[in-house]
């Protein structure tokens, strides 16, 4: 998810024109206000976009949770439906647990494409050559 979150930062970079190079202050502050107005569009859609495949992700493990126990009922019994049940807990907590640890969100790739938008956009990098860029020591 960097990856594709560093290529979402530099294409915002390369969608600004960058005309013939010079440094003026007039080029550059509109530079920058195309960035802002590009990045905002374009995060804001990536953002639903990610959202909405979450929100599904979530729906279809809940949708398979109860089929299996409305299945595991029918064939073994209450009992066996109950412990489906619980596994189906415990497969969703495992879920969310792991999108947390591992900092899976849209907030992870939003902050790093806009690192890397930042980073082409002050050094006129238009290709994915861009350094790997850290965040703070954990």
């Amino acid at each position: 998810l960097k990856a594709l979150a560093r290529q979402i930062g530099v294409f915002l970079a390369s969608s600004v024109s960058s005309g013939d190079g010079n440094k003026d202050s007039s080029n550059t502050g509109s530079a920058l206000r195309a960035v802002k107005e590009i990045g905002k569009a374009s995060v804001l859609a990536f953002a639903t976009i990610w959202e909405s495949l979450d929100k599904a992700g979530e729906k279809l493990l809940e949708g398979t949770t109860n089929t299996t126990v409305n299945i595991v009922n029918h064939k073994w019994g209450k009992d066996a439906a109950e412990v489906a049940a619980d596994l189906g807990h415990v497969s969703k907590n495992t879920y969310g647990t792991i999108k947390n640890v591992k900092g899976v969100g849209v907030k992870m790739v939003v902050k790093t494409a806009g690192k890397h938008a930042a980073v082409s956009v002050i050094t006129g990098n238009k290709k994915d050559d861009t350094k790997k860029i850290e965040g703070p020591p954990k």
